[in-house]
Parts: structure tokens; C-alpha cells; sequence
């Protein structure tokens, strides 16, 4: 009886207690942190990274998180503020890891990149959950089982092109996605200026086996296909019977794939465009 006494006089949760709302926190750099990655650590979902006009020599990644990392374009709605600031993936800290911005840890949609200039990137090697092959992916933006929002940004002179050997001593297959690569996702790409990017299939973007809605983007002077064509736009596989790749008002011009030859792979030095196959 004393036991049940005690028990019974312990006080009892809320039932409808509520979980507390997002505290939607600005983060500045390099105001009060000295770089993108070092306030994506300290974000929690909800928060902002604002950005400062610089050149900002950086990898980052996302890691999972709902969060926006923008420019001061976010509040000027200025395009020079797009051109003045500039994450720059020329020096990554390891040669396999050369993407300059990630979302490899299933974000949604609440994780945004606006108002960048993206350069620089040379990708990331990856082993590929279809094909089990290596591939170097994603020169500017690699996205993997994640849902991101990418806009207002300028993803310029990223390559994904060499298939040498990562450190491990394993064999790639191709490299692709100079500017975007997104697989088994479901990316927001719009209102973006992706240009003179490099991948030896894919220059421009890569969707595979993807769902992802690309509007109003500037796709131009992307070149490669020399594995898989695709020079402007590469989208292969769907996602699932229920969801579909929307593709519409864009301006796709004056991307060059490679000639084919007689080596070639089916669908080397096609699409200078756009290729798209079930």
C-alpha cells in the first residue's frame, strides 16, 4: 500500500504536451562563426546561416539538417550578392571529397542552398546502391536519399570528369553531375544559373532514378557525355511508380556533348541537351 501511496503522489506528464518549436536562429559568418561548415555544426532545424560577401574556400555538408544557408540575397533579393559570394571547393581536405556542397543525410525539403556562386568542385567518389560501381559524382552539389531545395544560385566551372582510382585502389566506372547530381531524390533545382560545368556524362545536371521538380534554371555551356551523353541535362530511372521528374521552363542552350565513336557506350555523345530514358 505505501508503494502504490508513493506512486500514485509522483506528479504526471502532460498528455498533450508539445515538443518546442524551432527556435529559427540566425547564424552569421563570419561574424560570429568563422566559417559555412562551423555554423551548420551549431544550426539546429529551423535556423538560418547567413552568409557575409566573401570567398569562402570550403566542402560543406548539410548532415541531415533542416536548415537555411543562404547569401545576403536572401534579404537584398540583389543578384550581386549571388556573384559576391562564393563557396569555392577548389581545396578539399581529402582529393576523394570534392564536392563543394552535400546533402548525403536524407534532407528534405526544409534544407536550403540559396544565393551562392558554387565553383570549383571536382566530386565525390561514391558507390552507387544500383549498380554497386564507383563513380565520381557531383562536382558542385551531390544529393543522395534527400529532398533539398537548391535556388538562386550560380553553379559555375565544377567538373566531375577523372576516373582514376580512389585511395582504396578501387576502379570507377564514370563521373558525372558536374553541377548537380541527385540520386534516389527528390531535389527542388530552380532559378539557378548552371553554367560551364563538366561531366563525363551529365555536365549540367544529374537525376538518377530521382523525382525532382527543375524550373526556371539557366542551363548553359555545360559540356561532356563522353561515357553517357547528356551534356545539359541527364535524368535516368524513376523513383517509383507513384512520382515523376518535372522539368519546365528552363533555357537549356549551347551544351556540347561528345562525339561518339565506335567504343561508344549507348548513349555516349548524345543529348547535348537533354537526355531522359526510363
Amino acid at each position: 500500500a505505501f508503494l502504490f501511496a508513493a506512486l500514485a503522489a509522483q506528479p504526471l506528464g502532460r498528455a498533450d504536451a508539445q515538443p518546442p518549436a524551432p527556435r529559427h536562429a540566425v547564424l552569421a559568418v563570419p561574424a560570429r562563426f568563422p566559417s559555412i561548415q562551423a555554423a551548420i555544426d551549431s544550426a539546429v532545424p529551423g535556423d538560418t546561416v547567413l552568409v557575409a560577401p566573401g570567398r569562402y574556400y570550403e566542402n560543406i555538408r548539410f548532415k541531415g539538417k533542416g536548415i537555411v544557408v543562404a547569401s545576403q540575397f536572401l534579404r537584398s533579393r540583389d543578384a550581386a550578392d549571388i556573384e559576391l559570394t562564393i563557396i569555392d571547393g577548389s581545396r578539399p581536405a581529402h582529393p576523394d571529397t570534392g564536392t563543394v556542397v552535400r546533402f548525403v543525410n536524407q534532407e528534405d525539403s526544409t534544407a536550403v542552398l540559396e544565393g551562392f556562386t558554387i565553383t570549383g568542385g571536382t566530386g565525390t567518389i561514391w558507390l552507387d546502391a544500383k549498380d554497386l560501381q564507383y563513380f565520381r559524382e557531383g562536382g558542385g552539389i551531390l544529393c543522395e536519399l534527400g529532398s533539398p531545395t537548391i535556388r538562386y544560385n550560380h553553379i559555375e566551372n565544377n567538373v566531375a570528369t577523372s576516373t582514376a582510382k580512389n585511395v582504396a585502389g578501387d576502379s570507377l566506372l564514370s563521373a558525372g553531375g558536374g553541377a548537380i547530381r541527385c540520386g534516389y531524390s527528390e531535389p527542388t533545382i530552380v532559378n539557378n544559373v548552371i553554367r560551364g560545368n563538366r561531366g563525363r556524362y551529365g555536365g549540367g545536371i544529374v537525376l538518377f532514378h530521382s523525382a525532382g521538380i527543375v524550373r526556371n534554371n539557366l542551363i548553359v555551356d555545360n559540356a561532356g557525355g563522353e561515357d553517357f551523353g547528356g551534356a545539359g541535362v541527364w535524368i535516368v530511372g524513376s523513383l517509383s511508380y507513384r512520382l515523376s521528374t518535372l522539368v519546365e521552363h528552363n533555357t537549356i542552350v549551347n551544351n556540347k556533348s561528345a562525339t561518339a565513336d565506335s567504343a561508344a557506350r549507348g548513349m555516349k555523345g548524345r543529348g547535348g541537351a537533354m537526355i531522359a530514358a526510363g
